[in-house]
């Protein structure tokens, strides 16, 4: 059995083997507490019932009780006994990942009296948190009207930046994971890290936003998780609708944008002959100069509702809808925002009081506009307003996302101590154009007669993508003994994905990336489609809550394994090599398997009550995170030619000679890299929370986190050429080269909502220094067996029918040359085996460089990781 398949099997056995134990869902909540006389005695027997549904316990012997598996959502939870006064809590809260205490003191009489109902409160001060945690539910929400987004209710938190990246504690964007109903939004299997794209805040049942400290069932984030539980629909029929209308009239301070000093006197008026200028497109066509457009003339709508309701008697529905048409506030593309929607919808069945089904799903459409570059790439206010008179506002073409993202849960509960949750999900994310000119090149710019203003130019930048990703997460809980509450899970995705994008600056420059099957699997090469890679992605899990008195234990561990499921083309060895120097060429370079990727991430909280309204936390963890499926097993190539090269000489670029101008060059393409690491953050922090008075509570947190093995962008590649002295021209590639130190202070007063006001107030002060070493190197180095073994070749023939490159050995070039049948291999050989014995036989240089051999090839490969390290420092 390959080695492979046998570790993926028996990761899958030590899953299936943890979860037939314990496990946890990241959806629900638990509730505890003590049932007591006015004595103060404990009452056993005492029965606990949630009203509303079917969901309860009985106290035992010292009067304690719980239950588990508790939606997130305000309850009435009632205590009662024979001989005692009924007593009902109200409000009482149930927040995800959560454990909400709730004690009763209940009167004996000798009559049964009427009901006591007791308004409850959450404390201010939770003992069972060892995050930093700020949780939103519904009801805070809606207390924050003006917040009309999830990343606006996001950035309200401490610890989030407010820049529009929502990035937490000075980390990346890309670092911060989303879930919605406990099914994560996977963000790295794209060219770049793909940003949450939002759910209707009508949806959100409740929100929480870890900034540090994520337990062990989080993966694959390095800065911090944004949970979000969707609503269920209620037993009866309600529905909800927000309508913002913006009426026409300028939307920013100062002057009309035409108008602005941004133009230093360049807009003129009240000059006739300037008014009335035309320019000729390259069409022949004639278009104003200077056309003003009213952009204030506009209105905008913007619409959010939802409905829910009964099904049946078992059955509930939810579906959330918003819908935007908006002006801008300055002339730009689309002086009207396009159409766009997003769409949440769930469907809830109680099987029965132990089994319940949810389907649900999100729904989204975007659109927008590629841009050029930053002179004349699209109509806007960019290069200082010089783009303002464009006469074609979208040069690029224009282009539509869709979001797609379907889900079935089912929720267990086998006894009153555990339940398991099994989900099922699958997630597409498409972006296709339309509107694309016929441009391949971005040509110089037209100018007005000033030579101020770009009046046209035309423009190539264009994407494609479609990720698709196959999900199936696995938690079960079992609440073992009073103090404990074990957890244990596993998640496993499927992805199968591609992406493009193609791209140019100027006449003399294009470039084009991408990722695939693999390498010639794209539409890029004739008769080709589009074929997604296939990576996996296995996750598990154990984690136990110890609640001991005095203390509170989170400790887990989490192991993930990454297959990335495809051979990629051996640059690492080949690359600024003749045989394969161009895109054309390189589709016969040998393949290699990427690694597999495991990481292992122990963590542990601690947090100590100190008393009723007060404690101290603390967390120590480790966080991996996968690098992008570009910088992984991508492919990246530019030329510097505006054609490419008709080799068989018939007047035309035939199939097989397209991107045949595209070759190697230093320093400029940025090929992936199949062994690159998992990058690496390890995590500190200490804090308090105090209720220094009423409703007001303190949040005070120190942290420090060291990220290592980050992915800064570009190394170098070369290749020791048997033919010439030196170094060829050749790249580079990703490597994980950079690291971080950040440290901060983290404050949150907080006040709840009371005598008709609320407030949450953040402040975040940090210092983060960035260092990386110098450009990892690698160099390859043939010896003269290489040579011999018809590794090596220099010259191509070309079919003239196709233009097709067909390689030539050594033998037949110098028989060709009438020359002796072996000149070249012994030319060539002696000069690969001299370099050879010069730095890889050198005792000397191989005391400072670390050479490894690739086997069956004679080739040697150093790896050097770089001498220098260089630091950057921000405050």
């Amino acid at each position: 059995m390959p080695k492979g398949r046998s570790l993926w099997l028996t990761v899958a056995a030590l899953s299936l083997a943890l979860v037939a134990g314990q496990a946890f869902a990241g959806t629900t909540g638990k509730l505890n507490g003590v049932v007591k006389d006015q004595k103060g005695d404990p009452l056993p027997g005492v029965s606990v019932v949630l009203e509303g549904t079917k969901r309860g316990s009985v106290t035992d012997a010292n009067g304690y009780f719980f239950v588990i598996n508790l939606d997130p959502g305000v309850y009435r939870v009632t205590a009662s006994i024979i001989g005692y006064d009924k007593e009902t809590r109200t409000n009482v809260s149930i927040q995800a990942d959560h454990t909400t205490e709730l004690s009763f003191a209940l009167k004996e009489t000798a009559v049964q009296m009427g009901e006591v109902v007791v308004q409850a409160e959450r404390p201010p001060v939770e003992p069972d948190r060892t995050t930093s945690k700020y949780v939103m539910t519904a009801q805070d929400i809606q207390n924050v009207p003006i917040v009309r987004s999830a990343q606006g209710l996001i950035e309200l938190q401490g610890g989030v930046s407010l820049d529009g990246e929502v990035s937490f504690r000075a980390g990346d964007a890309g670092d911060v994971t989303y879930y919605v109903d406990g099914v994560k939004l996977v963000n790295n299997d794209a060219q770049g890290y793909r940003q949450f794209r939002s759910i209707n805040r009508s949806a959100i049942q409740e929100m929480t936003v870890i900034t540090g400290g994520m337990e062990a069932e989080y993966g694959n984030a390095q800065g911090g998780i944004v949970s979000i539980v969707s609503r269920d629909g209620d037993p009866k029929v309600h529905g909800y609708i927000d309508y913002q209308f913006s009426p026409a009239g300028k939307k920013h301070w100062g002057p009309n944008v035409y108008d602005s000093a941004l133009h230093r006197g360049n807009n003129k008026w009240k000059d006739a002959a300037w008014v009335a200028e035309t320019v000729t497109l390259p069409g022949g066509s004639v278009a104003p100069a200077h056309n003003r457009l009213d952009y204030t003339k506009n209105v905008g709508h913007w619409v959010e509702g939802n409905l829910s309701g009964p099904l049946s008697r078992n059955a509930t529905f939810f579906v959330s809808a918003q819908w935007s048409r908006t002006a801008r506030s300055t002339p730009q593309t689309f002086l009207v925002t396009p159409t766009n929607y997003n769409t949440t919808f769930k469907v809830a069945y109680t099987v029965s009081p132990n089994l319940k089904v949810r389907v649900g799903g999100i729904l989204q459409r975007g659109t927008g506009n590629f841009t050029g570059p930053t002179s004349g790439g699209a109509l806007n206010l960019s290069d200082n307003g010089k783009n303002l008179f464009l006469t074609d506002p979208s040069p690029a073409g224009k282009y539509r996302d869709q979001e797609r993202l379907g889900y079935v849960s089912l929720t267990h509960s086998l006894s009153p101590k555990s339940f398991y949750e099994l989900k099922l999900s699958y997630s597409q994310s498409v972006r296709d154009t339309f509107d694309l000119r016929s441009n391949t090149l971005t040509a110089d710019p037209i100018k007005d007669r000033a030579g101020y203003y770009t009046l046209y130019r035309p423009a190539a930048n264009w994407e494609l993508r479609d990720q698709r990703r196959y999900m199936a997460k696995l938690d079960f809980s079992n609440q073992a003994t009073k103090g404990h509450f074990l957890k244990a899970g596993f998640d496993y995705t499927q992805y199968n994905s591609w992406w493009l994008r193609y791209w140019s600056d100027a006449l003399s420059h294009r470039r084009v990336q991408w990722f695939s099957k693999s390498y010639g699997a794209i539409s890029l090469f004739p008769g080709q489609g589009n074929e997604g890679a296939t990576p996996r992605q296995l996750g598990v899990y154990l984690q136990d809550k110890m609640e001991f008195e005095g203390m509170i234990v989170n400790a887990g561990i989490r192991y993930d394994l990454f297959d990335a499921g495809v051979k990629v083309k051996n640059v690492d060895v080949y690359y600024g090599s003749p045989m394969y120097s161009s895109m054309t060429r390189m589709l016969d370079m040998p393949t290699r398997k990427v690694p597999l990727k495991q990481t292992v991430s122990p963590r542990v909280g601690v947090s100590h009550p100190i008393t009723a309204s007060s404690l101290v936390k603390f967390f120590y963890g480790k966080f991996y995170q996968l690098p992008t499926f570009q910088n992984l097993i991508g492919n990246d190539w530019i030329s510097q030619r505006a054609t490419d090269i008709d080799l068989n000489k018939n007047g035309q670029i035939d199939p097989a000679e397209k991107w045949n101008g595209f070759e190697w060059m230093r320093d400029s393409n940025q090929q992936s890299s199949p062994r690159l690491k998992p990058e690496e953050t390890t995590q500190f922090q200490a804090g308090v929370d105090w209720n220094f008075v009423s409703d007001y509570t303190l949040s005070l947190t120190s942290y420090y986190k060291s990220s290592g093995n980050q992915i800064p962008g570009q190394g170098s590649l070369d290749w020791r050429d048997p033919k010439v002295p030196g170094y060829v021209v050749s790249g580079g590639n990703s490597y994980n080269g950079t690291f971080d130190d950040i440290r901060g202070l983290e404050i949150a007063i907080n006040k709840r909502f009371s005598k008709m006001f609320m407030f949450n107030l953040a402040y975040n002060l940090q210092w983060a220094d960035a260092g990386r070493n110098s450009a990892h190197r690698k160099d390859s180095q043939p010896d003269s067996m290489f040579v011999v073994n018809g590794h090596y070749w220099v010259t191509f023939d070309v079919d003239p029918a196709t233009g097709k490159e067909i390689p030539v050995d050594l033998v037949t070039q110098a028989t060709r040359e009438k020359r002796a049948p072996d000149y070249y291999i012994k030319a060539y050989g002696a000069e690969a085996q001299r370099r050879y014995r010069e730095e890889f036989l050198n005792t000397v240089t191989r005391q400072y460089q670390s050479w490894w051999e690739v086997k069956d090839l004679s080739l040697y490969n150093f790896d050097g990781k770089g001498s220098n390290v260089y630091v950057m420092h921000n405050q």
